[in-house]
């Protein structure tokens, strides 16, 4: 009977270690994390604008002239907003004050800019109202002005100066 007793008692405790080994479905249960985050948008910058525009030295022929660049001139802009908006890039001519300007001799600046894709850049008799350069949207964006001075046949002999004042801004 002593056997018997224990060999109920063995079954009885293994089958009890053997349910408690085991989990049933309806035992698992689920869970969740949610995950969030807010982008900010960054700024429509310049990187980079062409310090200066020299042009090469003209020698005065009666003839008009027509001239580029000593150097390259860049302008980089960089658009960290996070829209899909587009920017424009806007240039007029400021005559110094205190300085033969461009404008009284008849010197014509004109810019034929080329960029990266994204942007459309026009060509610009610059004038003392702001003309349209480039229209461009996100990231990163080199301009290049391909800068050329025109100059009549009866410009007089003389250093001149202007100022180009450069806008960035949100297309309309």
């Amino acid at each position: 009977m002593k056997l018997a007793q224990l060999m109920a008692i063995g079954l009885t405790v293994g089958t009890i270690g053997v349910s408690v080994a085991t989990v049933s479905a309806d035992e698992v249960r689920d869970g969740s994390t949610a995950a969030s985050v807010t982008l900010k948008g960054g700024e429509l910058t310049f990187s980079e604008i062409a310090p200066t525009i020299a042009f090469e030295d003209i020698t005065l022929t009666g003839e008009a002239q027509t001239v580029g660049a000593k150097a390259e001139a860049i302008i980089g802009i960089n658009d960290y907003r996070g829209i899909d908006g587009n920017w424009d890039l806007t240039v007029k001519e400021t005559a110094p004050v205190d300085a033969k300007s461009f404008t009284e001799q008849g010197l014509q600046i004109n810019l034929a800019a080329t960029a990266n894709a994204g942007v459309t850049a026009e060509t610009v008799a610059v004038s003392e109202e702001n003309q349209l350069v480039a229209n461009g949207s996100r990231f990163e964006h080199t301009i290049d002005l391909n800068p050329t001075l025109a100059a009549p046949k009866a410009t007089a002999a003389g250093t001149y100066a202007t100022t180009l004042d450069w806008t960035l801004k949100p297309a309309e």
